[in-house]
């Protein structure tokens, strides 16, 4: 049975590994090749860029801005995490 696990796992990674191109070899094809809708594509980048969340993209400071910055244990957990970098 662990064999068996084993094997799928591997296939999966497999899979998963040629899925992608190798950097900066990605294709490039225009809408039409694809024959996607060029005004609609514009128009789905254009709302997407427009709703785009505003927070930060660096989840640390978005939970030590939003709901971490309420909680009481934030200064214990952060005094922690420093000395534990500084022993690393």
């Amino acid at each position: 049975m662990i064999v068996c696990c084993i094997v799928v796992t591997t296939g999966v990674a497999d899979l998963q590994l040629n899925d992608y191109p190798p950097l900066g070899q990605w294709a490039i094809a225009s809408p039409a090749s694809l024959n996607v809708h060029e005004q609609k594509l514009a128009d789905a980048v254009a709302y997407a860029i427009a709703s785009e969340n505003p927070a930060s993209k660096d989840q640390a400071i978005v939970q030590a801005t939003t709901f971490g910055a309420r909680e009481p244990m934030i200064r214990s957990l952060a005094r922690w995490a420093c000395a534990r970098q500084l022993t690393a």
